[in-house]
């Protein structure tokens, strides 16, 4: 029976529930169990109620802040414990990942500025006179038809920018250059429009400034390049005395655009705006 009650006084207390005793009398102490007469167990009678009632009722708020106190240390120590299990779960998926959360966050993100569609206009003439064609026209294609002779003609395309990217600036190594992102538009320009090299001539600008977004993105650095000692002090002045190198933020983007986009190097990077 005194361990039971040992029992039911732990239960109590664990569910928050605060067990006070009084006795009639100070005789009724010598009663109890021994466990309960080591604990302070005042009288409570008709001789000292008004006295005493005030005090059990400061027992019984003293109690309840006790257990609001101890319900929000509970409720901290829950949320703590959930937050240290959700740190967990992050740093578990992160270690599994190839790219960090702020890796892939970033790299979405500029993708996402990468990935659209610039309209391209393109300056096609021809570079000597067509030999004679009924009807004055020489056709290039079924879409595309030019006039014959020295006149030119301007034909409107969408640019892709993303497969732009993809095809010609993640492939370069070391130092990022317009002319392989020109030369890739001009090929694609002259396969679509079926044009002889020999007898048309094409010129467009490209719509935006690569250099200027590797920059912004981080992916590209200027380093200083002393121009040499030989060369005129003309030649000197005109040589840009800086260069532009990949960082190594280029390679890791580069390989998140691999294993997150997958293959898609053969996305045509023009279209007819029409």
């Amino acid at each position: 029976m005194q361990e039971l009650d040992a029992r039911l006084i732990e239960r109590l207390h664990n569910a928050r529930v605060s067990l006070l005793l009084y006795v009639a009398d100070s005789g009724l102490r010598s009663r109890l169990r021994l466990d309960l007469q080591r604990l302070q167990v005042p009288e409570l009678n008709e001789d000292n109620y008004s006295s005493i009632f005030p005090r059990l009722v400061a027992e019984v708020w003293r109690c309840y802040a006790e257990s609001l106190v101890q319900t929000s240390i509970d409720s901290e120590r829950i949320k703590r414990l959930e937050a240290e299990l959700r740190v967990r779960e992050l740093e578990s998926d992160a270690s599994e990942s190839i790219f960090t959360a702020s890796e892939q966050a970033e790299f979405k993100a500029i993708w996402a500025r990468i990935d659209r569609k610039l309209p391209l206009n393109v300056f096609v003439e021809r570079k000597r006179p067509p030999k004679p064609l009924v009807g004055g026209m020489v056709e290039l294609d079924s879409d595309v038809s030019l006039e014959a002779g020295p006149d030119a003609q301007t034909l409107e395309f969408l640019l892709f920018v993303g497969a732009l990217f993809r095809q010609s600036v993640l492939k370069q190594k070391f130092q990022p250059s317009t002319y392989v992102l020109h030369d890739a538009v001009e090929s694609d320009l002259k396969n679509r429009l079926n044009l002889n090299a020999d007898e048309f001539q094409i010129s467009f600008e490209i719509p935006f400034d690569i250099e200027s977004e590797l920059l912004k993105f981080g992916f590209a650095q200027r380093q200083y390049a002393p121009p040499p000692a030989t060369g005129s002090r003309l030649e000197n002045m005109m040589r840009q005395p800086f260069k532009l190198m990949f960082t190594s933020k280029f390679d890791r983007f580069a390989f998140w655009v691999e294993q997150v986009l997958g293959d898609q190097d053969a996305t045509a990077i023009l279209v007819n705006a029409a």
